[in-house]
């Protein structure tokens, strides 16, 4: 409950409390129920806020407690049906841990690398037509008739525009699969059940995927790590593991 939303329902009370009745004259007014009126408006203020601090505190004592019971250890937030626990650990017994599956990316960077020969082999020709084209120097109808003419010019260094365009495409391209395969190569996504048989999903990248790939199917481990809990699903990116002791 923001802070702004007290303060106009304090002013709020105050403006109902304080509107003048239509039919009565503001000369009717007794100075000592004015006054009278003002400190009982104060007291009420003052209850006022002292409960939205109540209430304020049981939030965040019950969000606390759930960010608990989730496996929190170091603090969350809660949105919705979803705690998102800033560290917990929780307790695993492993279902499922594939090896990292890079064959579609390996095959796109050994397509991209294929078309990177052809477009490079397009520039070397495209160079080469600009060269045999400025070779013959301007067009003048009197002292050279069989020069370029301009249209010809741009013609061919459009060509070789887009050429050198492709060429450096396709090396971006090839970087980025480069360093998406090894991302890939050392990331995972594992799968379990906690105790209580709710689906844990273990997502092990950088740092932590030879964390991850240490992890045996049917064995049971202590993983700690920021976690995303609902009812139906514990999503944990992994930070630390050790074996679960019975």
């Amino acid at each position: 409950m923001s802070k702004l939303f007290h303060v106009v329902l304090i002013v709020s009370i105050f403006a109902t409390f304080v509107r003048a009745d239509d039919s009565v004259s503001t000369a009717s007014k007794v100075p000592d129920f004015q006054k009278m009126e003002h400190d009982v408006l104060v007291i009420m203020c003052e209850q006022l806020w002292k409960r939205v601090a109540d209430l304020e505190q049981q939030v965040e004592t019950l969000e606390s407690k759930l960010v608990s019971d989730a496996g929190g250890e170091a603090g969350g937030s809660i949105a919705g049906d979803v705690v998102a626990v800033d560290r917990g650990t929780w307790t695993v017994t492993i279902s499922h841990n594939p090896e990292p599956d890079v064959s579609a990316l390996e095959a796109e960077l050994q397509s991209t690398r294929t078309s990177l020969q052809t477009y490079q082999q397009d520039v070397t020709t495209a160079q080469t037509n600009v060269n045999n084209v400025l070779r013959k120097r301007p067009y003048d109808k009197q002292d050279n008739p069989y020069g370029y003419k301009q249209a010809e010019r741009s013609s061919v260094e459009l060509a070789l525009k887009n050429a050198k365009r492709k060429v450096k495409g396709a090396e971006m391209r090839i970087n980025q699969l480069t360093r998406q395969i090894d991302v890939e190569r050392n990331s995972r996504i594992i799968t379990g059940t906690t105790d209580d048989g709710v689906p844990v999903k273990i997502e092990a990248r950088g740092v932590s995927g030879p964390l991850g790939a240490g992890l045996r199917v049917n064995q049971t481990y202590l993983v700690t790590g920021r976690g995303s809990v609902t009812d139906d699903l514990i999503t944990i990116r992994l930070q630390s593991v050790s074996p679960a002791t019975n």
